[in-house]
């Protein structure tokens, strides 16, 4: 399946298909809560990393990969750059076994600027006889690193470099972070607290106070500190009373306070790093019981725009006319008031970044709905215009301009509007929730403020869904998305208020089509049943501008595009048709109810988009109502659906490795790609099978039982399975597999898993996830030390852990809102809980933005799964913060 998220390296995957709302949640009349939704069975199957690093440079295999208690350890490389495995100078590179002495002087040494290697540890317990031979093995689980010669040095695998660095530009941030790994915590001494505000931009020259930027625990006796700028002579310093001090690394306490970094010039980008230390340091400057925090790193980008996480410790004064002024002061304010001790601050919310077209009116309350405890007195609001951008964006409050204006009374604030500036242009809208009591002469004693709420507005001349619930614009019968937005505010105007509760709807999610597919509305979008609610009827639309294309509603063989309202058995009957190749149609859906008094309850907007790209993504197959006898592929798929289990049965167990790369020609057994469980084994199984070629590459690939080709063939018994093997395509294909497990009991009633698909893509590397799968004899090096770990897997063996955790995919969240099974929605969602990731990132403990967990949406990624099944209701939603 080719699909919007790709180029993830991790083996991270979802056993259900992907999917994201990105609002707030909540029901009742109480203001919206953001909780992002769990999503369903996060797997790590293959522990992995990536780090940067300079041509030629040496490091330590032990530092990267750990130090277990094992009787011998496997390492292998591979890559394109030319590097090596050296032990005592000697090159190792051939040899994968290495008992602990030699392992521990073992080195990786980089290749060649520009390429990329692999590589890969296992740790082996066992006995090892005179001769040479082992019994009872045990291996842990592979772990795999990945290098990149990018000319830049990662953190993360600093105190693994054995490489003497000094006099280079990056020496003191490397010697820091290298020192801090020696005098990391143990057992009975605890480290200092350390944590930042996260990697900022700034202006050329801004002066920044580091203290401002990093705090730590109170029992920080020392303060280390340094800076890494790669563009030598860019201006990037630290001062202490103005003095420079760019290469002096040891601050006290009282030093730091006064400590400032003052950015390079316009493009330039610095690191800034800093240890907290505790200890105690002796007469003679020497210091006793040292244990350090981990190396804290931050970038300082100069982009000209400064990022609202900066304003606390922003030192540059405003100057005269300078358009984001009143807007960092707001930010500045809500650091100098935040809360402390008993004192709480009111929750403000945003509700999400939005396009919108010029002139565009929108409520500031609905853009960012406040709780009422404690009760806000006073509403602190600035605007700025993107300076890459054409400017002109407006507070307006009854009709007069305030854009000028900051400080709003709560009954000011339910009027306040927001005017989008002309096409083209961009605007930050800031807003602060302020507590506190009267004076009696018109200010406020015991001020305590909210954190800075920013919502993103780019004005492109479409109107995204999350601004709907804010629109106060009078919607033009002519203007293409008037019905669509039509559908959309009024699901707003009906939010359930007090005990009435909501429809609940959820959808397959966005997906890919043919020209001219029709899709059973009923099968894309459906309201789960709930005693509580009178389902009166669905309201559809589509985006005017997308039935250019072809694309159209239709009930009984008529068209019914123009329609909004549909009762539950007229819905039932409705199709959805895909429009032109190439095309893409925005689909909306809102399940109205009715109370016993008459009230109309809406559920939340539901969006999904189909992109008419000629493959057709299994996540809607079920709902495909025009399907070709000679499409076996989604045939299988609207199958599984058809069949799944109902009330008490269960399904087959079925999982798989995920995604995967391969060489051309290899061969793998389907019965280790896809875990059966032991199922082949068990009486009434059988299995569904079907193969495609996948868009992102060529054709090929093949489908082999006991050496006879069988690609055409769909169904196997448990013992066929058990021994059909894939055969990978000619370099530069892709082949999609698609798998259901299938019961049949005794009384003849089927029972089917969900249809579970995957990509193999040709690439002339075989990616680590599905090597315990291949069957392509003579396998070594990289890939036979991973094959022989799945063969002597067994508990107890020793665990590998490593500093280096997986790489930062640079994904926007429009690629992330975009992907397969991934929806769009405003409204409300109930039962939603948090979701922390941390412990899948080796040496984190912070939460990852959703840019970040691009990795985890299947399409495209290595490990990536796709699925779909009769019950779209237990489809996974995780939030994101990114929401046009």
């Amino acid at each position: 399946m080719s699909g919007a998220v790709s180029n993830g390296t991790s083996a991270f995957y979802t056993s259900l298909p992907s999917g994201y709302a990105v609002t707030p949640a909540t029901t009742g009349s109480a203001a919206p809560a953001a909780k992002p939704a769990d999503i369903i069975d996060i797997r790590v199957p293959l522990p992995s990393g990536t780090f940067t690093v300079r041509e030629g440079d040496s490091y330590s295999v032990r530092e990267l990969f750990g130090f277990p208690s094992a009787d011998l350890m496997r390492v292998a490389l591979r890559g394109d750059a030319g590097g090596k495995l050296t032990l005592r100078g000697e090159d190792v590179t051939g040899r994968t076994d290495f008992d602990p002495m030699d392992y521990n002087q073992l080195q990786y040494l980089a290749g060649s600027d520009g390429g990329t290697e692999e590589l890969v540890a296992v740790a082996r317990s066992g006995t090892k006889s005179p001769g040479g031979t082992w019994t009872n093995i045990r291996d842990s689980a592979p772990l795999q690193l990945t290098a990149q010669v990018t000319g830049t040095r990662s953190l993360a695998a600093a105190a693994a470099l054995r490489t003497d660095v000094s006099g280079g530009t990056d020496a003191d941030y490397l010697h820091l972070a290298q020192s801090a790994a020696v005098f990391s915590a143990v057992v009975s001494r605890k480290a200092p607290t350390l944590a930042s505000v996260g990697d900022i931009t700034v202006k050329a020259g801004d002066s920044l106070a580091v203290h401002d930027l990093f705090t730590a625990g109170a029992n920080t006796a020392l303060y280390r500190v340094a800076i890494r700028d790669e563009d030598a002579g860019s201006g990037a310093r630290l001062l202490l009373g103005g003095k420079d001090v760019t290469h002096r690394v040891d601050f006290t306490p009282a030093e730091f306070i006064n400590l400032q970094f003052v950015a390079g010039e316009s493009g330039n980008a610095t690191d800034l790093m800093v240890v907290a230390r505790a200890g105690t340091q002796g007469a003679d400057g020497t210091w006793r019981n040292t244990v350090d925090s981990p190396a804290l790193s931050l970038t300082v980008a100069a982009t000209g725009a400064r990022s609202v996480n900066v304003a606390a410790a922003l030192r540059t004064p405003a100057e005269a006319g300078d358009a984001d002024a009143a807007f960092l002061k707001l930010a500045q304010d809500a650091a100098v008031f935040a809360p402390s001790g008993a004192r709480s601050a009111p929750k403000v919310t945003a509700s999400g970044d939005m396009t919108v077209k010029a002139g565009d009116m929108l409520s500031l309350r609905d853009l960012f709905p406040t709780g009422r405890s404690p009760e806000p007195a006073l509403y602190r609001v600035a605007l700025r215009d993107d300076p890459d951008g054409r400017s002109g964006g407006l507070l307006l409050l009854n009709g007069k301009e305030v854009t000028g204006r900051t400080d709003f009374s709560p009954e000011e604030f339910l009027s306040l509007q927001y005017v989008a500036g002309p096409e083209g242009g961009a605007q930050d809208i800031l807003v602060v929730a302020r507590a506190g009591k009267s004076n009696g002469s018109g200010g406020l004693t015991a001020v305590v403020d909210s954190p800075p709420a920013v919502i993103r507005s780019e004005v492109t001349g479409t109107r995204s869904l999350g601004a709907a619930q804010a629109l106060r614009s009078e919607l033009d019968p002519d203007d293409s998305d008037a019905d669509f937005m039509k559908v959309a505010t009024e699901a707003a105007l009906y939010t359930p208020f007090g005990s009435q509760t909501a429809p609940g709807l959820v959808t397959a999610g966005n997906f890919t089509a043919a020209a001219g597919d029709h899709y059973a509305l009923r099968d894309l979008f459906a309201s789960p049943y709930d005693a509580k609610v009178n389902l009166t009827g669905y309201r559809v639309a589509l985006r005017n501008e997308d039935t250019a294309s072809g694309a159209r509603l239709m009930l009984n063989g008529e068209d019914v595009t123009s329609r909004l309202d549909f009762t539950p058995a007229e819905f039932n009957s409705l199709l959805f048709v895909a429009g032109e190749d190439g095309s893409a149609q925005d689909l909306l859906v809102v399940a109205r109810s009715q109370t016993a008094t008459g009230m109309v309850v809406d559920s939340r907007a539901v969006q999904v988009t189909a992109s008419v790209s000629g493959e057709r993504s299994i996540n809607a197959m079920p709902a495909l109502r025009d399907l070709p006898g000679s499409d076996a592929y989604a045939r299988i798929a609207q199958d599984a659906a058809t069949y799944a289990p109902l009330g008490s049965q269960k399904a087959p167990a079925l999982s798989t490795l995920g995604d995967f790369t391969a060489a051309a020609g290899d061969l793998f057994s389907m019965n280790i790609l896809f875990d059966t469980a032991g199922g082949v084994f068990d009486t009434g199984m059988t299995y569904r099978v079907a193969m495609r070629d996948d868009p992102s590459g060529t054709g090929g690939g093949a489908l082999l039982l006991n050496g006879q080709e069988v690609t055409g063939r769909t169904g196997f018994t448990g013992a066929e399975f058990a021994a059909l093997v894939y055969r990978a395509g000619p370099s530069g294909s892709a082949q999609d597999l698609l798998v259901v497990a299938r019961r049949t009991d005794a009384s003849g009633r089927v029972v089917d898993s969900p249809a579970t698909e995957i990509t193999a893509r040709s690439t002339g590397t075989r990616s680590l996830n599905a090597l315990s799968a291949l069957r392509t004899l003579g396998a070594t090096g990289f890939d036979a030390v991973v094959q022989d770990a799945a063969v002597y897997r067994r508990s107890g063996a020793a665990t590998l852990a490593s500093p280096v955790g997986p790489a930062k995919p640079s994904l926007p969240g429009a690629a992330l809102a975009a992907a397969i099974g991934a929806y769009k929605a405003s409204g409300a969602s109930k039962g939603t809980t948090a979701l922390d990731l941390s412990p899948l990132f080796a040496g984190s403990g912070a939460t990852k933005g959703m840019a970040e967990l691009a990795i985890l949406l299947g399409s495209g990624t290595i490990g990536g799964v796709r699925t779909t099944g009769g019950d779209i209701a237990k489809l996974s939603a995780l939030a994101i913060k990114y929401a046009p």
